[in-house]
């Protein structure tokens, strides 16, 4: 699994997560204020995004496709 952040300023932390076997993305929008995430697109490798959505308070997941 490849994460990056993609955007990071005082109130919101976009992360972009690459996971197997197919490459595909999902994205994590936090409110660095409130702590509140949303998950965008959750592919595969869900212990992993899991994992990391617990230093958050996911409140919504989001399907595109």
């Amino acid at each position: 699994m490849v994460m990056a952040t993609l955007k990071q300023d005082d109130t919101i932390q976009i992360e972009s997560i690459e996971t197997a076997p197919f490459g595909t993305n999902a994205y994590i929008v936090i409110c660095r204020i409130t702590g509140d995430s949303i998950l965008i697109d959750a592919p595969g490798e869900t212990e992993r995004i899991a994992d990391r959505l617990r230093e958050s308070n996911p409140k919504y997941i989001l399907i595109t496709h």
